[in-house]
């Protein structure tokens, strides 16, 4: 069946989604950290969205945060950000 976008990571050009065996992670309610993310995650189509669009479809998948990004590495599937967490920068090709 067709994709629903929330079950797809936002960040640019990433393609996982729930089958991947990452872990999805919501928009922060911060509006501050929240324009963080979507800088970092170099998806422009989410500039224009309602802040509760973002937070209610959006997901960014763990591949994009450093590993000190994590509060407690307790195991792969208590993966808990911390409160200031910020994805790893998008980096468009140096051509």
């Amino acid at each position: 069946g067709k994709t629903q976008l929330k079950d797809k990571c936002a960040y640019n050009g990433c393609t996982n989604n729930r089958e991947s065996g990452v872990r999805f992670f919501n928009f922060p309610k911060d509006e501050h950290r929240r324009q963080q993310w979507i800088e970092a995650c170099g998806n422009s189509r989410l500039r224009g969205l309602a802040d509760i669009t973002v937070m209610r479809n959006y997901y960014i998948c763990s591949n994009h945060f450093e590993a000190g990004m994590y509060s407690k590495i307790l195991s792969p599937f208590k993966l808990k950000l911390r409160v200031d967490a910020v994805p790893k920068k998008f980096q468009t090709s140096g051509w």
